[in-house]
């Protein structure tokens, strides 16, 4: 007897049946909707539940968009909320990339532009996004300006942009509704000139308050008149540093750190009398430190990176020798483990991962500062040596980004150093980059929004509280917000996609602009 089901494949029914004896299910691209639709229409929420994770672990700029809007129609909750962050979280390259994006209605893209944990460098994407929906459909779609234009926060753009690109917009100009919102805007940004004047009171309207991060970088440690135990977290938004109350035991300066996840590790380092072998990992999501095992070697001045799951340490200072031993750390088994030393002797060098390699640089071997580097291959698990830098570099930093190596700073035996270059990893050939405004070496270094923040740091004289970041696409250096206190010998580290990222930010973001007049009375 054949059982007519409507609306329901003969597949889909195989599929189902094959689920409810085996537990499994071959899941593709093709067929994970059909099946989680009947699975759903069925009640099989182990089969429901399976196709959710499997679309959300096959997110993409492309999809995200289409993925969303499924998950609407189907009420799934859990599968809307992972595909929305995803498309908040990525919004550019889905703005580059997403023709669904194009096709949404009105009031949906509203809501994505809209959203405060709308992940943009720069307002002035919305504005460029919101153009290339309305040419999708040009004529229906161009009289909501005025509602599309609201989901910006305009007072966040330059001024000179705002006023050549969107003020003066045919379709902006054209419509009576946008007058009220570019009159508002004009408003603050004559307010804005007159923060001199106290007579003025301004209230910072919610088109100027900075969006929520995705990513924030942790500072930890470091030297001010001796080593501390402070962590702090910078707003790249609000452009704020944030102090973070839950901090390690143990001050260290000199140590190493590493993220996997949203656990921070903090290798070595020196308190000012000890030279650790000891370690601890700080929990972002439940705030909370702990220790974990020690190394087998003491090392401060030490090299720190993760690759693949694992942290390596590298080289250092143990308080009488400077090393080339290397180890790395297991999270799962908690272990640490030797693996093959160095080429040379190197302590306050700095590490980074680049396509599956870790690259070292600079250093210092007890007697001079060095101009080698050298490179790690954990399939071969071989050290071999790279070209030398054009300097000699100790407290050096350096970070993979885009498949360079890049190297800032350090101090070459005489000088502390302004200077940069970059290693191309394909060719082997170093070349110089534009110079950092400060000499600076034993400062942090990270990457946020494509740019390399570098932080803090020495200078030879002082430990110093500027920064600045390294924009590779213009080739320029910029000037961020200074640090709270100024220290050297710190390390920084982005925790990406944080859950409870709201305790990591600045949380006074409607007040910025009041700050910004009291910044000036104090000048």
């Amino acid at each position: 007897m054949n059982i007519q089901i409507p609306g329901v494949s003969s597949f889909a029914i195989t599929k189902i049946v094959e689920y409810s004896y085996l537990r499994t299910c071959d899941l593709t691209e093709k067929n994970v909707y059909e099946i989680l639709v009947v699975a759903d229409y069925v009640a099989m929420l182990g089969l429901v539940q399976l196709c959710v994770e499997f679309l959300t672990k096959s997110l993409s700029s492309t999809n995200c968009v289409g993925i969303m809007r499924f998950a609407i129609v189907r009420e799934n909750k859990d599968l809307y909320n992972m595909a929305h962050l995803y498309v908040l979280r990525n919004f550019e390259h889905v703005a580059a990339n997403s023709e669904q994006l194009m096709e949404l209605p009105m009031e949906e893209l509203y809501t994505i532009l809209n959203d405060d944990l709308l992940n943009v460098r720069d307002e002035y994407l919305v504005w460029q996004c919101i153009l290339r929906w309305i040419e999708y459909d040009r004529e229906t779609r161009k009289m909501q300006i005025p509602k599309l234009l609201s989901a910006i926060r305009l007072g966040c753009l330059n001024a000179t942009y705002f006023m050549e690109n969107i003020m003066n917009h045919k379709y902006v100009v054209n419509n009576a509704e946008t007058q009220p919102i570019i009159l508002e805007v004009l408003g603050f940004l004559e307010d804005l000139n007159d923060l001199g004047d106290q007579s003025v009171k301004i209230v910072t309207p919610r088109m100027a308050v900075p969006r929520i991060p995705h990513d924030v970088i942790f500072l930890t440690g470091g030297w001010q008149s001796r080593p501390v135990a402070i962590v702090e977290t910078y707003d790249t938004r609000a452009d704020r540093w944030v102090n973070v109350p839950q901090k390690p035991n143990v001050s260290r300066c000199y140590h190493g750190t590493a993220v996997i996840g949203t656990l921070l590790y903090m290798v070595g380092g020196f308190d000012g009398r000890n030279f650790f072998n000891t370690c601890c990992v700080f929990d972002a999501v439940n705030k909370t430190w702990r220790e974990i095992s020690p190394m087998h070697t003491h090392r401060s001045y030490v090299s720190v990176t993760e690759l693949n799951g694992f942290i390596y340490a590298l080289g250092g200072f143990d308080g009488t020798h400077r090393l080339n031993t290397c180890e790395r750390y297991d999270p799962i088994t908690n272990q640490w483990t030797l693996i093959p030393s160095m080429n040379v002797i190197r302590s306050d060098a700095h590490a980074c991962t680049i396509d599956g390699k870790i690259y070292i640089a600079g250093g210092f071997d007890g007697q001079m500062c060095l101009d080698s580097a050298e490179c790690y291959d954990p399939d071969t698990n071989l050290w071999l040596n790279i070209p030398p830098m054009t300097s000699r570099r100790s407290g050096v930093s350096c970070i993979g980004f885009k498949g360079w190596l890049f190297v800032m700073g350090g101090f070459d035996g005489t000088f502390r150093l302004k200077t940069c270059e970059k290693f191309n990893t394909k060719t082997n050939e170093w070349s110089t980059i534009p110079e950092m405004t400060y000499e600076r070496s034993n400062f942090g270094i990270e990457i946020l929004d494509d740019m390399i923040f570098v932080i803090g740091g020495y200078n030879g004289i002082i430990k110093i509280p500027f920064n600045e970041c390294y924009n590779t696409e213009n080739n320029q250096w910029y000037n961020a917000t200074v640090m709270s206190k100024p220290r050297a010998g710190h390390k920084a580290n982005v925790v990406k996609g944080l859950p409870n990222v709201t305790d990591y930010i600045y949380k006074h973001r409607d007040h910025l602009i009041e700050e910004r007049r009291l910044s000036i009375r104090r000048q």
